[in-house]
C-alpha cells in the first residue's frame, strides 16, 4: 500500500470525527464528556467513573462529597431535555394514568340508574387510604368481579376512574357480560418505582372487593396494562385470585430493573431498550423468587410493536414458564401499546380480545358471569 493511499484511508476516518467536533459547541462537548463518564446515569460522576488523575478529580469536587456534580463539571444543573423522535413519542404515550379514552370503539352504554358508580376507600397495609371506583350489574348477585389497574406510575383521579367505568370500551363490556367492574388506582411512585406503597394499595383494594356483598370472593379477576400489568404480576406473587391478565406488562418494574426516579421517559427506556445489560444474576434471582410464589393462572396480552416485547418474550415469560407456572400468551400482530384498553384498534378486534380474556377466565371462576339482558343497555 502506497504512503498516499495510507494517508487517505486515515483521513477517511479522522475527518468526519474532526468535522463532528468542530460542529459541537463547548457546552455540547462538556455534555458528551460528562455523559461518557457518568456510566450509571445517576447525574454525577464518582471517583471510579472519573477514571483520571486523582488531583483533577479533587480539584473539581469542590464540596468534597466524593462526586462531581453537573455544576462542578461546568454544566447547567438541569440536563437539557432530550428531543424524542415521533416514533419514540408514540411509544411512550401508549398507556398511563391520564391516557384518554379509546377513540373509534364505542363503549356499551349502561344507564347509571341501573348500575351507578360507587366509591371504595379502604386502609392500605401501611395505613394510607387506597381508592377505587366500581359498578355492579343489576340483580342480586353474587357476581364475579374484574379489577382493572391502569398503566403509568401515577395516581388516577376519581373523575378519570369514573370515565373509564362509563366510557371505556373494555370496562363497559365486562359490566355487560355480568362482572362487577372495578377501576383501581394506587399512590404515585414515579420518584421510586420500587416503593412498597402502591402494591399495598392494590392488595388492599382486591381484599376490599372480596368483601363486597355483591361479589363472590372466589371469583375475582385482575387485569392491568403496562405499569398496571407489572403491578398485576407483583400482586399475584403476594396473593391468589381466580385469574390474572397482563396487557404488555412493564415488567422492568416487577423485575426490579427500573429503580431510578422515572419522570424522564429516557430512564424508563434504558432497561427496555437494553434488557440484557440489566438481566443480572441478582435480578434473575429476584424474578425467580417472585415467580415461585405465583398461584394464579396468568394470561399475557402482547403486541409485536412496542420494545417491551423483548423484555417480556426473551426474559420474563420464559422465567415464568421455567418456574412451572400456568401462563397463556396471546400475540396480536401490529398492535401498539395500549391496545388492551381498546386504543388504536377497531370494534371487531375489541370483541375478539374480550372473548380471549373471557374464555380464559370463565373456567377459573366459581361463580360464572351471566350477561345482562340487552334491554338494560345500548351501544352508544
Amino acid at each position: 500500500m502506497t504512503l498516499v493511499r495510507s494517508v487517505l484511508l486515515v483521513l477517511l476516518f479522522i475527518v468526519p470525527v474532526l468535522a463532528q467536533d468542530a460542529n459541537e459547541s463547548r457546552e455540547q462537548r462538556r455534555e458528551r464528556n460528562f455523559a461518557q463518564r457518568d456510566t450509571n446515569k445517576d447525574g454525577r460522576i464518582s471517583r471510579e467513573e472519573f477514571n483520571g488523575n486523582a488531583a483533577n478529580f479533587d480539584r473539581r469536587d469542590s464540596n468534597k462529597d466524593g462526586f462531581i456534580s453537573r455544576e462542578e463539571f461546568g454544566l447547567n444543573p438541569t440536563p437539557p431535555e432530550r428531543e424524542y423522535t415521533e416514533e419514540e413519542q408514540r411509544m411512550m404515550t401508549g398507556d398511563n394514568e391520564n391516557s384518554p379514552l379509546a377513540e373509534g370503539v364505542k363503549p356499551v352504554s349502561i344507564p347509571l340508574s341501573i348500575s351507578p358508580v360507587h366509591e371504595l376507600r379502604t386502609p392500605s397495609g401501611d395505613g394510607a387510604i387506597a381508592e377505587a371506583s366500581y359498578r355492579v350489574p343489576p340483580g342480586d348477585g353474587p357476581f364475579p368481579a374484574i379489577v382493572f389497574m391502569h398503566g403509568g406510575l401515577g395516581y388516577q383521579s376519581q373523575e378519570r376512574r369514573q370515565e373509564n367505568l362509563t366510557g371505556g370500551p373494555i370496562q363497559t363490556r365486562f359490566l355487560a357480560l355480568g362482572y362487577v367492574t372495578v377501576q383501581a388506582t394506587r399512590r404515585d411512585y414515579t420518584d421510586n418505582p420500587q416503593a412498597e406503597g402502591p402494591i399495598l394499595d392494590f392488595l388492599a383494594i382486591v381484599e376490599a372487593v372480596r368483601k363486597l356483598d355483591q361479589v363472590d370472593s372466589e371469583s375475582i379477576v385482575v387485569m392491568g396494562g403496562s405499569g398496571g400489568g407489572s403491578m398485576t404480576l407483583e400482586l399475584i406473587s403476594r396473593t391468589s385470585v381466580s385469574a390474572a391478565v397482563a396487557g404488555e406488562p412493564a415488567s422492568i418494574i416487577f423485575a426490579e430493573m427500573l429503580t431510578k426516579p422515572a419522570a424522564d421517559q429516557a430512564v424508563r427506556y434504558e432497561p427496555i431498550n437494553d434488557p440484557a445489560k440489566f438481566w443480572t444474576p441478582d435480578i434473575i434471582a429476584k424474578v425467580q423468587d417472585k415467580v415461585s410464589r405465583f398461584q394464579t393462572p396468568l394470561l399475557v396480552l402482547h403486541g409485536d410493536v412496542h420494545p417491551l416485547k423483548h423484555v417480556n418474550m426473551d426474559y420474563i415469560i420464559p422465567a415464568i414458564r421455567d418456574g412451572g407456572k400456568t401462563i397463556e400468551v396471546k400475540i396480536y400482530p401490529g398492535k401498539d401499546h395500549g391496545f388492551y384498553w381498546g386504543r388504536r384498534v377497531d370494534e371487531a378486534f375489541v370483541v375478539a380480545m374480550i372473548e380471549d380474556i373471557h374464555s380464559f377466565a370463565v373456567p377459573l371462576l366459581k361463580t360464572k358471569p351471566v350477561s345482562m339482558d340487552q334491554k338494560f343497555y345500548l351501544k352508544k
